[in-house]
């Protein structure tokens, strides 16, 4: 039983593909990992343990008020823009890139 875990955990282990940029993101993650951790043990070092979780608590706080604040632009955005609005948009945007600059910055071509 404990081999066959063994051998389980080795297979998808190695079925990973490992390219470079997978072994990058990953070392990159570990890295910052680290540095948190380490950042974490330096600020309970030098503040009470006390501090260390209101501090904590603040930043879980803040983390969910940009991501309301986030939400209700977005939502508040979308419903600005009409779908005739993103359409014109989206058609002058694709003529400009298309090179079609012959003084008729308003005109649709099609």
């Amino acid at each position: 039983m404990k081999m066959r875990l063994i051998e389980q955990i080795h297979l998808v282990a190695l079925s990973f593909n490992w390219n470079f940029n997978n072994t990058l993101a990953i070392l990159m993650s570990a890295i910052l990992g680290f540095l948190l951790q380490w950042s974490g043990a330096l600020a309970l070092g030098a503040t009470s343990a006390v501090t260390h979780v209101v501090l904590g608590q603040f930043k879980t706080c803040q983390f969910a008020g940009m991501s309301i604040y986030t939400y209700l632009n977005l939502k508040q955005q979308s419903s600005r823009t009409s779908p005739r609005q993103a359409s014109t948009l989206s058609k002058s945007k694709l003529s400009k890139e298309n090179g079609n600059h012959d003084g008729n910055f308003g005109a649709e071509s099609v």
